[in-house]
C-alpha cells in the first residue's frame, strides 16, 4: 500500500514538473539567468566562508550546471 502510494505521489509530481518545464525553459533562456535558493548552514555542500561569500559543493554545481544543460 505504501509503494503504491509513494509510485502515485512520484508519476504526478513528474506530470507536473513536465508541464512547467517549457514554460521555465523559455524563461531562462530569454532572461539567460537561473536563480535559486539554498540553506548555507550545512557544510560542505554550502556554507558561508570568511568573505561572507556562499560558498561548497551546491554552490559549485550550481554554478556549472547551466553551462553543461542549456
Amino acid at each position: 500500500m505504501k509503494k503504491t502510494a509513494l509510485l502515485i505521489a512520484a508519476l504526478l509530481s513528474v506530470g507536473t514538473v513536465a508541464q512547467a518545464q517549457a514554460d521555465t525553459l523559455a524563461d531562462i533562456k530569454s532572461s539567460g539567468k537561473i536563480t535559486v535558493g539554498i540553506d548555507p548552514t550545512f557544510p560542505p555542500y554550502e556554507y558561508t566562508d570568511d568573505k561572507s561569500e556562499i560558498t561548497g559543493y551546491s554552490v559549485a554545481i550550481m554554478q556549472s550546471s547551466p553551462k553543461i544543460s542549456v
